[in-house]
């Protein structure tokens, strides 16, 4: 069977599918890799971000359409989940955050997320595609490699392991900043922002929410098989 790995990448062409080659090469399995900077593996996502929203849309439907020509079975999709999930960079990291939703708030991306990755799975199970979730790299927030070279250098221990803690900080200060606006600043015709008791419950639903998304996406990954 023929099997495609897609994937948002930095490097390689942006926009064509080319044969790849995989550690499972000596089993003559094949297969190919369909890959585009800024644009996550999610069909429907838009780059609000970007001066073109619809940046990935064409990209994005023309793998899918390649997937139904070439009555490919297996597909791979991996991106840096966590940056397209949560909007914001980790710790230190340069660079904009991503944002999937017109208002432009990255503690939106959480929703949208979770409603573009179970339809493009959904989409891709109707056509019969067996498909892998592959799990992102851990986020760190720093270019390893040099922190690594300073750190000898130096003599001096650096503690590089992302912590859970972070994220749920992260999120924790998302949230109290957009009910702290939505208190100062409510639209109109709309009604006054929640009390903080009452707000605070609609953060741990969502946060539960967020912890049982990336359970559910553990599971996927756990599917993975290793081709020797």
């Amino acid at each position: 069977m023929s099997s495609i790995a897609v994937s948002r990448s930095l490097a390689g062409p942006e926009s064509t599918v080319t044969d790849f080659t995989c550690p499972a090469a000596s089993t003559n399995a094949s297969g190919f890799v369909a890959s585009k900077a800024l644009c996550a593996p999610l069909l429907g996502i838009r780059r609000y971000d970007n001066n073109n929203v619809e940046l990935c849309t064409p990209f994005n439907d023309s793998v899918l359409a390649f997937i139904q020509a070439k009555h490919i079975r297996n597909v791979f999709l991996h991106a840096r989940w966590g940056l397209y999930c949560e909007g914001n960079r980790y710790k230190q990291e340069e660079g904009s955050p991503v944002l999937l939703t017109a208002n432009r708030h990255p503690e939106e991306n959480y929703h949208e997320f979770e409603s573009l990755f179970h339809a493009t799975i959904e989409e891709l199970r109707r056509r019969q595609v067996n498909v892998v979730i592959i799990a992102s790299v851990p986020e760190v927030g720093m270019d390893v490699p040099t922190v690594l070279a300073r750190s000898r250098v130096k003599g001096v221990a650096v503690e590089l392991e992302p912590r859970p803690v972070d994220k749920a900080e992260l999120y924790a200060k998302a949230q109290a900043e957009k009910a702290a606006k939505a208190e100062k600043e409510p639209a109109k015709g709309e009604k006054a922002a929640k009390p903080a008791k009452e707000a605070k419950a609609d953060a741990d639903k969502e946060l539960l929410a967020i912890i049982k998304l990336s359970e559910s996406i553990k599971k996927k990954s756990d599917k993975l098989k290793v081709l020797q």
